[in-house]
């Protein structure tokens, strides 16, 4: 396969599954910090779960498929830079953003308290 054709596969993915990540790690930082903060602590993603149940399956398949698309998208870049094939800046920008994005859904929930 060429790297046009990866190139066209992780974009594509990226548009598929990122927004709704993003969706799903806003929503729980809200929970976690503004939400905590105003009614006291929470059974954060329960009111999420209970209601929206089908949106939160498929979202958090998103998340899943992000983690591996970060992965994929890591493991091109090393290998473009071992040979010296240079990397365009919005192809790291979206690494980048993925990353912090993703790491966010990492931090303990007592660090946002």
């Amino acid at each position: 396969m060429t790297d046009r054709f990866w190139a066209r596969w992780l974009r594509v993915l990226w548009w598929c599954c990122y927004p709704p990540t993003a969706v799903v790690v806003v929503r729980l930082l809200y929970e976690q910090t503004i939400l905590t903060r105003v009614r006291g602590p929470q059974m954060v993603g329960f009111s999420v779960a209970h209601s929206y149940g089908a949106v939160l399956l498929a979202f958090a398949s998103c998340v899943v498929v992000t983690h591996a698309w970060l992965l994929t998208a890591l493991s091109r870049r090393i290998v473009w830079a071992m040979r010296g094939r240079r990397t365009q800046a919005w192809e790291l920008w979206r690494i980048l953003l993925t990353a912090v994005t993703l790491g966010l859904l990492y931090v303990p929930y007592a660090g946002w308290q």
